[in-house]
């Protein structure tokens, strides 16, 4: 990452800045995967609150939306942020069901399986699907 962004980037991913979607994209802008790998990090630390993570999920689903090259990456870690917190998965179906990858739906379809799994989680892993919400 360029001498500049580097710490205040990295700094700013673990501490849960106000701004951390404003410095997550440009810690992508300036160092591609090395940021997104870095942001990949920080959705790993469980001390962190989902509403921390949130910026930094919609900071990678903007960079997989305007630069496809990093898709895979992005998914990857998506997957692996959902296998240690499903509380991630909200943010996550939302982020990526627009970007007609089924590489998620393995993991997004379990969560639907489960009792605890909040209505509003279901409805946006059913629209992540595909499958759409049942009518009355």
């Amino acid at each position: 990452m360029h001498a500049f962004l580097q710490p205040r980037v990295e700094d700013r991913f673990s501490s849960g800045d106000l701004h951390s979607y404003e410095w997550a994209l440009a810690g992508i802008e300036a160092d591609e995967e090395a940021a997104i790998n870095a942001i990949g990090l920080a959705l790993q630390d469980r001390q962190k609150m989902s509403v921390d993570r949130q910026p930094l999920i919609r900071a990678l689903a903007e960079a997989g939306e305007s630069q496809v090259r990093f898709k895979p990456q992005i998914i990857q870690i998506f997957s692996e942020a959902l296998e240690l917190d499903a509380d991630l998965a909200l943010q996550i179906a939302i982020a990526t069901r627009q970007w007609g990858s089924t590489q998620l739906n393995q993991q997004f379809e379990a969560l639907l399986a489960r009792a605890e799994t909040d209505p509003a989680t279901q409805f946006a892993l059913n629209l992540a699907l595909g499958t759409g919400v049942a009518s009355d």
